[in-house]
């Protein structure tokens, strides 16, 4: 039950995101090299990955239907914690640093403020989505100036709904958590750039 509430406050959340300006010329960004990009997490961060928790179970030898369980353990929070840092890393590398390649070199900082991968059983029962939403800033690299803040920056994914949508899915997709991070990577890459 906990879970429902959680969705529907999330949801409303994402309703009401605004759009943020780029206040950079696309000089500018044109001038930028990244150089790293460090991932975090805001103190009250909410993730719901099901998949992430499965996996830290399997590490474990617990079965999965512990798996969330045994994944609110410090442990555990820090293991989903570190995989879905490692995702959005690679994901953002991946997207931007072909655009980004100026001599001005940035940092880009993301602090992770909730991810939600919707369970099957959600999706075929009540529907529910696929997002992450997150604060990024680019930041000088050499004097730590922050150069351009995007709050509650929020990438997604479409899920399936109901039965069908959801084997659809399953059977044809890539894994959720992965699907959202390039989502997110290529969203932002497109704002940053102004695509």
């Amino acid at each position: 039950m906990y879970r429902m509430f959680f969705v529907a406050a999330l949801a409303l959340l994402v309703a009401g995101c605004v759009t943020v300006n780029n206040s950079l010329t696309p000089q500018q960004v044109a001038d930028f090299r990244l150089t790293e990009v460090d991932v975090t997490f805001a103190p009250d961060a909410n993730i719901w990955w099901g998949d992430g928790e499965r996996e830290y179970a399997a590490t474990k030898g617990v079965a999965a239907h512990n798996a969330e369980q045994i994944a609110k353990t410090p442990e555990g929070m820090q293991y989903v914690r570190g995989r879905l840092t490692q995702k959005l890393t690679d994901a953002l590398r991946r997207d931007l640093a072909p655009y980004l390649v100026g001599r001005h070199a940035v940092r880009l900082q993301v602090v992770v403020r909730a991810a939600h991968i919707s369970s099957p059983i959600q999706r075929i029962l009540v529907g529910g989505g696929h997002f992450l939403k997150a604060d990024v800033t680019v930041v000088d690299a050499r004097t730590g100036q922050p150069l351009l803040t995007y709050p509650n920056f929020i990438g997604s994914a479409m899920a399936g709904q109901g039965i069908v949508g959801t084997m659809v899915e399953h059977a044809m997709a890539g894994a959720p958590m992965d699907r959202v991070v390039a989502g997110f990577a290529t969203g932002y890459r497109k704002w940053l750039l102004r695509q």
